[in-house]
This record gives structure tokens, C-alpha cells and sequence, in this order.
């Protein structure tokens, strides 16, 4: 009896609907909703609510199919995944490190900001040790990683003018790998799931009405 009990805690859809209602009886009693925690709470909770959506999907004929191949198609892109997140992280490593020379070489002496851990960012009182913390030492790489995300996507920031040379190597090796390289094998990945539920949909329709 226990372990068939447990066994409900070992499918995902059942841990989306449990944490689903856990998310919203929480916001139901939180009556600061002018606080972020309230908000962010709110904000996993509706992204939890449409899936599970998506999926109930799954019982009708002309979605079920669908809806399993989007399932495969990030089970296959797990190892995209990881390779697109170390050259998210390498590029950002190397762009903090151009910004930093853009702030020596273009702007006045008395106004260059280049990045030093040890002396961090402006502290207050009301900050936790963890706040402080971030602050202090990972913020500058936080951004960093957004900015290089976001090159990946195609949106290049506002300093390719102040580009040098070697920095401009740096910047093509980054669109050829994590745009043209890296996304290209993306589609291929989704194309080859794609074409295998294609020509067994009418299988996999049946399999999620059986789940």
C-alpha cells in the first residue's frame, strides 16, 4: 500500500499537479501582494497551470500525438542543451573581459569601472549576507551570461563600436558557434523527432490516451 502511494510522487504530470495546488494555496493565504515573493510565487504557478493544460491535451485525438513529440523533442535535446549552456558561459567569460578593456581604452581615467571582486558593489544595511554576497561577486557575471544569451539570440549590445580587432574574432567565433552551429543542429534534432512521431502518429495517439 505505501509503495503504491509513492509511486504517485514518481510521474511528473502527478508532481506538476501537486505543486500546482501547493503554489496557489499558498498565494490564497498570502495576503501581501504587493511583496515579489508573492508575485514570483504567482509566476511558476501559472507557467505550471498552462502545462498542465498542454498535457491534458493529450486526450484528444488530433494534440495527443503533438503533444508527445514536444515531450521527445526535449527529451532529445538534453545534450544541446549542455553543450549551448558551456558556450553560453565561455563566451560570457570572454565578453566580461572585452567590456573591461572597452572601459580602459574609451572612457577617462577618472571614470573607468573595471570589475574587481575585492572591492564589490555598494552594500547597504538592509541587504542579507547573501544578497551582499551576489552582489558583491557574481552579478557582474550574471549579466555577463544574460548579455551572452542574448547574443545567441541574435541581440548584440551597444559597445560592438568600441570592438577591436581580436575582439571581433572573439564575437564571430560566438555567432558561428552558438547561432549558426549550434542552432542549425537544433532544427536538425527536431526534424529527425519530428519525422519519427510523423509516421506513428496514430500509434503514439493511442499510447497517451492509455497514459
Amino acid at each position: 500500500m505505501i509503495n503504491n502511494k509513492l509511486n504517485y510522487f514518481k510521474e511528473p504530470f502527478n508532481l506538476i499537479n501537486l505543486s500546482v495546488s501547493v503554489l496557489l494555496f499558498i498565494n490564497c493565504f498570502d495576503e501581501e501582494i504587493d511583496q515579489p515573493a508573492f508575485w514570483t510565487v504567482q509566476t511558476w504557478a501559472a507557467l505550471l497551470l498552462w502545462y498542465r493544460f498542454i498535457l491534458y491535451l493529450r486526450t484528444f485525438p488530433r494534440f495527443s500525438w503533438l503533444v508527445r513529440m514536444i515531450q521527445a523533442c526535449v527529451y532529445d535535446m538534453k545534450v544541446f542543451f549542455v553543450v549551448l549552456i558551456i558556450g553560453i558561459f565561455a563566451f560570457a567569460d570572454a565578453f566580461l573581459s572585452i567590456d573591461q578593456i572597452i572601459n580602459i581604452l574609451n572612457r577617462p581615467a577618472d571614470e573607468v569601472e573595471v570589475f574587481d571582486p575585492s572591492r564589490g558593489a555598494e552594500i547597504t544595511e538592509e541587504m542579507s549576507s547573501f544578497e551582499a554576497h551576489y552582489q558583491t561577486y557574481w552579478r557582474p557575471y550574471v549579466i555577463a551570461w544574460q548579455n551572452s544569451f542574448l547574443t545567441a539570440l541574435g541581440e548584440f549590445n551597444g559597445d560592438l563600436e568600441f570592438y577591436r580587432e581580436g575582439d571581433w574574432l572573439v564575437f564571430f567565433l560566438c555567432v558561428i558557434f552558438n547561432i549558426v552551429l549550434l542552432f542549425n543542429l537544433l532544427i536538425s534534432i527536431i526534424s529527425e523527432t519530428f519525422a519519427v512521431f510523423a509516421a506513428n502518429a496514430v500509434q503514439a495517439s493511442y499510447k497517451e490516451k492509455a497514459i
